[in-house]
């Protein structure tokens, strides 16, 4: 099969949807299929048009950049893309002739690229939905919820969902608000789970720490609540429980000036530490060496319908999880008995569970060891991918060799 993938974001960005689409991509040309791939240029690393690793096609649009300008300059960037990719793949679907359009969001502006493009070629679009928009923009207060961008994101949301030939999505209840939004049925749930392959190795043997550290890895956003992270640390550090621990945060974003001026002014300024945006295979050896990991989703209904992908990623490691999430993903970290859920941004329940974890660490290291059975038996790209590829025979009209 021939397949032309559309995304704004792909590898070398560090970003969950880059690593989604990537690992998606590499598998699916394992698997025998011509691939081509059209996305932006790097956001967050350096990287030239047209460079990749991988064995098929990597097309890359120069875009506006987000610069704080606004509402303009936000529907502008994610604007410039959509004509970028559209002018670039008329090229591009006349010489690879592709049997599906796979579009994948954020931004959902996407799709309308992948709507074109498809028709063009004279086949069938898949949509693939990992945050539900414009809420999932309200809830970190990009828009305001009401207002024009409100609105005509809602027209562009249905609008789009009612044109695809199916829709892919990372949760069952995203799945259902999608089947009832868009008056559909052919929703399929492909997990955002982690490569078997991107098994990590700890950096450091558990028998020689010196001390023991809690760790944060991923967007330095307002969706993931970090303050409350820092200031609930600030207070358990000072406790009998949180003798020796330390807080290690890997990562960059919108609100990490603000974190570090946060943790300098508190009382365990001296135990926590920021570490840049690191790969994910450095990230995940990280994750692997720590004894604690953090997770935080801001509370809303949107963020509700989906699962971050960094429960899987923390899970593949065999860590222990404190976690303030809700929905499908708070259900999966609570199958193994290894990770502890506190309400999200909660500081007050945080602190208590924070101490409850940093005091029993060990029994929740010795039951988290179930979290790597669970998600490679269960969430692997690998069976996610399978799950994908069949959708893809089955709209094309084609049989799997």
């Amino acid at each position: 099969m021939r397949i032309l993938i559309i995304s704004q974001y792909f590898l070398p960005d560090i970003t969950a949807a880059a690593f989604r689409i990537a690992e998606t991509a590499d598998i699916l040309a394992e698997n025998g299929h011509s691939v081509s791939v059209i996305c932006a240029k790097p956001h967050r690393s350096k990287g030239e048009e047209g460079d990749t690793d991988s064995n098929y096609p990597v097309k890359r649009i120069g875009i506006l950049p987000l610069n704080k300008g606004g509402m303009a300059a936000y529907i502008l960037h994610y604007f410039s893309f959509v004509i970028g990719a559209i002018f670039s793949g008329i090229g591009i679907v006349r010489r690879f002739k592709p049997d599906i359009v796979w579009t994948t969001s954020p931004p959902l502006f996407v799709g309308m690229a992948g709507v074109f493009l498809s028709r063009l070629a004279g086949a069938p679009l898949v949509l693939d939905i990992r945050d539900i928009w414009p809420d999932s923009a309200v809830a970190v207060g990009q828009i305001g919820k009401g207002g024009t961008a409100f609105r005509m994101g809602r027209i562009l949301e249905t609008w789009l969902y009612r044109r695809a030939a199916a829709i892919t999505c990372v949760a069952e209840p995203m799945a259902q608000y999608l089947m009832e939004t868009a008056q559909r049925q052919d929703v399929t749930v492909i997990y955002n789970g982690p490569r078997r392959s991107a098994l990590p190795q700890p950096g450091t043997s558990l028998e020689t720490r010196t001390t023991k550290t809690l760790l944060y890895a991923g967007n330095l956003g307002h969706a993931q609540g970090l303050d409350v992270l820092i200031s609930a640390f600030d207070q358990v550090a000072q406790t009998e429980a949180g003798e020796g621990w330390h807080l290690e945060i890997i990562g960059s974003g919108a609100v990490e000036a603000e974190l570090k001026s946060q943790a300098a002014s508190g009382k365990s300024s001296n135990r926590i530490r920021f570490t840049g945006a690191l790969n994910k295979a450095a990230a995940l050896k990280k994750m692997a060496s720590a004894n604690l990991l953090f997770l935080n989703i801001r509370s809303d209904e949107a963020f509700e319908l989906t699962i971050p992908s960094k429960v899987f990623d923390y899970m593949l490691t065999g860590v222990p999880v404190l976690a303030g999430i809700a929905g499908e993903g708070a259900q999966v970290l609570g199958q193994s008995g290894g990770n502890v859920l506190f309400k999200p941004s909660d500081h007050d329940e945080l602190c208590r569970q924070m101490e409850h974890a940093f005091r029993d660490v060990e029994q929740l290291e010795t039951n988290a060891r179930e979290n790597k059975k669970i998600v490679l038996e269960n969430y692997s790209r690998e069976a996610s991918t399978g799950k994908l590829e069949q959708l893809f025979y089955a709209l094309s009209g084609q049989t799997k060799p």
